[in-house]
C-alpha cells in the first residue's frame, strides 16, 4: 500500500511563542521558552521548569466563533485551537 503526507501548514503554539513567525525571530535570538511553572502550584514537584504557553502575551489564540469548545479545559484546548489556526494561516500564504 502506498501513501501519499502532503504538509500544507505548520501550527506552533509552544514556550517560544505562537505562530512560525514569532517562534523563528525567539529562536534566532537565543530566547528559551523554558522558565519557572505558573499555571499550578508546583509545591511538592522535583521539577519546577517547563515550557508554557502564555496565551495573553500574543493574544493570537482566539476561540470566538468555535462553538461547544470544552472552556474548563483551560490552555490545552487554547493550544489546540491556536495550532488550528495557526496552520490555517500557514498554509494561505
Amino acid at each position: 500500500m502506498n501513501r501519499r503526507v502532503v504538509v500544507t501548514g505548520v501550527g506552533l503554539v509552544c514556550g517560544c511563542g505562537i505562530g512560525t513567525d514569532e517562534v523563528w525571530r525567539n529562536l534566532l535570538a537565543g530566547k528559551s521558552g523554558i522558565g519557572p511553572v505558573t499555571h499550578f502550584d508546583v509545591t511538592g514537584f522535583d521539577c519546577r521548569i517547563a515550557g508554557e504557553v502564555h496565551r495573553g502575551a500574543t493574544g493570537a489564540v482566539d476561540d470566538s466563533g468555535i462553538e461547544n469548545a470544552d472552556r474548563a479545559g483551560g490552555s490545552d484546548d487554547d493550544a489546540g485551537i491556536g495550532n488550528y489556526r495557526a496552520a490555517v494561516g500557514d498554509a494561505a500564504r
